[in-house]
């Protein structure tokens, strides 16, 4: 009798062990200018790790982050004065607006992060999404987080 209480015993310890993963994970919805999406955040819980990439949902839920326009500033400061001093007067005046927006935004995979214990990372989804899975690929091994 005492083999199998040892045994089961062990077996549940080796079983916390195991679900006591490498990483921390975390997720809320959030809403950004190209509309709602699921933002995940992935701590380590390793000495240092890398991260290679996570998948949502078996990758039905596309995790990647938005191209960022590059912004260009005009180092002249008189350039918008002359258009500005013309039209101060009218107060039907407005400034044309410069719709440099295109309707289609550009996603860019994620690329691997380092990360110490304690440190993390975050992701964003191109859609929002309900969160099931989350497999994180990482140095130490892949691992897997199910939402409760």
């Amino acid at each position: 009798m005492k083999p199998i209480v040892i045994t089961a015993a062990l077996t549940l310890l080796m079983t916390f062990t195991a679900s006591a993963e490498g990483y921390k994970v975390e997720y809320k919805d959030i809403n950004t200018r190209w509309g709602p999406k699921t933002k995940i955040y992935v701590t380590s819980l390793f000495d240092y790790s890398t991260v290679f990439g996570i998948e949502v949902n078996r990758g039905n839920c596309e995790v990647a982050r938005p191209e960022t326009p590059k912004i260009t500033v005009n180092k002249n400061k008189y350039s918008q004065s002359e258009e500005l001093l013309k039209n101060m007067s009218n107060p039907d005046y407005k400034k044309p607006s410069s719709n440099n927006k295109s309707s289609g935004v550009k996603w860019l995979p994620y690329s691997e992060v380092d990360l110490k214990y304690g440190e993390s990372t975050g992701y964003v989804t191109t859609m929002p999404c309900r969160v099931l899975q989350i497999d994180i690929h990482s140095s130490e091994g892949s691992y897997r987080f199910n939402a409760d």
